[in-house]
């Protein structure tokens, strides 16, 4: 269960990480 979470949460921070990248992409 906690390894579900965990790797919940790492899922959810590529998709950030992936979100502000094309915001950074599309503002330069």
């Amino acid at each position: 269960m906690l390894a579900n979470v965990f790797l919940s949460f790492g899922v959810k921070r590529r998709l950030y990480l992936v979100l502000d990248n094309v915001r950074r992409r599309h503002i330069y």
